[in-house]
């Protein structure tokens, strides 16, 4: 390769310049290298400055020089690339070299540590055998010390004293520690130590619990230790058992003919009375702990939950509902009165629990929602006036019940839920009974008889019902029910909305009573006033004398609106109610009147236009002389005046009574009517 290079050094002319950058060229060279170079442009631009054989031969020799760079310039790369192969050959020995010593040292040190593995392997397991060894020790030891602990156990317990004393009483309670402590360390105990255990735990459990019998008729000395002791083994219910049945039990004593509330309410002030002096005596001696106190009063309420169990069968599933209440309020007065501890409150709770609330509420108020069912229909609607404030028989049977439900003879604050919610209930019984009413008497005449009543007169006692059922039930729950609410210190804002609403419902209720109650009487009496058409016929051909009072017709139309605000004031509706409605069936029966007498004044007229004819026709005959009235001619026109006179006594009436009625703004239809009859 090197020769190669020789030679093609020795064949480059000796003129030709050894770089690009010593040559003198027509064309400047920097052309080749622009990214925008052009051949046709830098042709133009050459050819001002040399021919095209100058060119060529520039071109020729720039050529030459390029070839020789490229050829200098692979030959350097060459060399470099075989001093490069040759030094990765050295490498690569070397490499080969390093990692063979490598293994080779790597053999010979896990040749040397076998014997290593081996002595480890050998302690390990030594090490394993001896922890066994050790644990097996231990179980040893500790099942020694558990049959130690019940010896030291059996033997205090053979020498139980006949009164308790401080000496015993820690020898005990170091040998039940013991034994405690080594029966949970050991975790496989023999069948025989666990039979063996457990007699020892039942006589210490029989013996405190005498102990703290006899403990409690002193000073209560070691019954805080006792009691330690029993809470230690877990058994404190036989002991419980025991203070029931010889401290507890014999108090309470059941007397022949004794009533039920009297035995309870001398059981509860046992109770009472017995945790007060046990809680003296311990306050006395400096005993007083809420572990003590805890333990007491558990046994207390065990003992008298038994003894309503026992006793009590017929009280807590009512059969007798006086009974039931008084019971129940001093079961309730002894649970407030009655310390709390986070053990007793769940006794407390099933004490008071085993009172059915649920079948007392039933049968304090299942018989007036049967009552009121049969009561809430349409043909069965009555009222009595002289019956006090309730009209109807379900206002009268709603008012009893929530009377009933809230009294201080029934009332339960723990049933206050269930109350309010039948008290809702049967009010919202009385507004659908009061709507089916509605519906029935929407279409009813004033003169249709129901229950042996006419129509108007039920409608106008159920609208002083529904009044009366509105004030009072919105002063009833704001009194006496806010009350039992306030006492609870629950809010009262839910009730204030629910009695709203409900008064609010009321009154519109009322409101459309008013409605159907106008449109009856305004029917009635439209069809009283038509006897203003019948005021020609009484008169015309009749020789009836001419008339000196109005029609009966229209003071009978006045005589019912009479009779209607007397009953109405019976049925304790106010004056202002009355008239009102008054008003309004007087203000539409003016229109009617008005147009019915303009209808009789026309047919008047029109008989007395032709009557007039008749007359001119009479006085003249065909001689020229004039003839007598005929005695029926005369007759007619008596009858006009008549009836004329009849209109305006009776319009008078009627325009009389309006102004009494305050409605003389009114009569002023009716003066083109009297200007007519003058």
């Amino acid at each position: 390769m090197a020769a190669d290079e020789r030679a093609a050094s020795s064949r480059t002319p000796a003129f030709l310049p050894t770089t690009a950058n010593d040559l003198q060229l027509s064309f400047n060279k920097a052309h080749f290298s622009r990214p925008d170079f052009d051949l046709e442009r830098f042709l133009s631009l050459t050819r001002r400055r040399v021919t095209l054989d100058q060119l060529y031969a520039d071109l020729k020799v720039y050529l030459k020089v390029v070839q020789n760079s490229m050829i200098e310039l692979i030959n350097d790369d060459y060399a470099d690339f075989v001093n490069l192969s040759s030094n990765l050959v050295s490498l690569k020995d070397s490499i080969d070299k390093i990692g063979s010593d490598i293994n080779t040292n790597f053999n010979e040190l896990c040749s040397s540590t076998v014997a290593v593995q081996r002595t480890a392997h050998f302690v390990e397991e030594k090490f394993q055998e001896l922890t066994e060894t050790h644990r097996e020790q231990s179980k040893i030891r500790g099942r020694i010390s558990l049959v130690v602990a019940l010896k030291s156990l059996s033997e205090t317990l053979a020498k139980k004293p006949a009164e308790m004393n401080r000496r015993w009483l820690d020898t005990l309670t170091y040998s039940v520690v013991s034994l405690e402590l080594w029966y949970q360390r050991n975790d496989d105990i023999d069948a025989r130590l666990v039979e063996a255990h457990d007699h020892c735990i039942n006589r210490i459990e029989t013996y405190l619990g005498q102990f703290i019998v006899d403990d409690l008729k002193n000073d209560a000395n070691y019954l805080p230790g006792m009691l330690s002791i029993l809470l230690l083994v877990g058994r404190t219910d036989g002991s419980m058992k025991t203070i029931g049945k010889l401290s507890i039990g014999p108090l309470m004593v059941v007397k022949d003919g004794e009533s039920l509330d009297k035995l309870l309410e001398n059981s509860l002030k046992v109770v009472i009375d017995l945790q007060a002096k046990w809680t003296a005596i311990l306050e006395k001696n400096n005993n007083a702990s809420e572990k003590v106190f805890s333990f007491l009063d558990t046994c207390l309420l065990t003992c008298l939950s038994e003894f309503l169990d026992k006793n009590f069968g017929a009280v807590l599933v009512p059969s007798d509902n006086r009974l039931f209440h008084r019971c129940f309020c001093l079961v309730i007065e002894f649970i407030r009165r009655f310390r709390k501890f986070p053990t007793t409150v769940p006794l407390l709770k099933r004490i008071r629990d085993k009172f059915n609330l649920i079948v007392y509420f039933k049968l304090e108020t299942q018989h007036f929602i049967s009552t009121l069912n049969s009561q809430a229909v349409v043909d069965q609607f009555t009222y009595s006036l002289d019956a006090g404030d309730r009209f109807t028989a379900p206002s009268k049977t709603i008012f009893i019940a929530i009377k009933n439900s809230f009294s201080d003879e029934v009332y339960l604050p723990s049933l206050m839920d269930k109350f309010w919610d039948f008290t809702l209930k049967i009010v919202c019984k009385y507004g659908d009974w009061v709507d089916k009413m509605l519906r029935h008497f929407s279409e009813a005449k004033a003169t249709d008889v129901l229950s042996d009543s006419e129509t108007w007169k039920c409608v106008t006692v159920l609208a002083g019902d529904v009044t009366k059922f509105e004030e009072d039930i919105f002063s009833y729950c704001t009194t006496v029910i806010y009350t039992r609410v306030n006492d609870l210190h629950l809010s009262t804002t839910t009730l204030g909305q629910c009695i709203t609403l409900f008064c609010n419902q009321l009154s519109t209720k009322r409101e459309e009573l008013d409605k159907i109650l106008i449109r009856m009487i305004l029917e009635h009496l439209n069809k009283l006033l038509d006897g203003v058409l019948e005021i020609p016929r009484q008169y015309r051909w009749t020789k009836k004398p001419a008339p000196t009072e109005c029609s009966p017709y229209i003071s009978g139309a006045f005589d019912f609106l009479d009779q209607f605000q007397q009953f109405a004031y019976k049925a304790h509706w106010n004056e202002a109610a009355s008239k009102a409605v008054v008003n309004g069936v007087v203000d539409n029966c003016m229109t009617n009147l008005c147009t019915k007498a303009e209808q009789v004044l026309e047919s008047v007229e029109q008989t007395g236009s032709s009557l007039q004819r008749f007359k001119r026709k009479a006085k003249v005959t065909s001689t020229g002389e004039e003839m007598p009235q005929s005695s029926s001619a005369s007759n007619l026109e008596s009858d006009e005046g008549k009836i004329r006179a009849q209109l305006r006594l009776d319009i008078d009436f009627f325009c009389k009574k309006a102004s009494e009625c305050d409605l003389s703004n009114n009569i002023e239809m009716f003066d083109k009517l009297i200007s007519r009859l003058s």
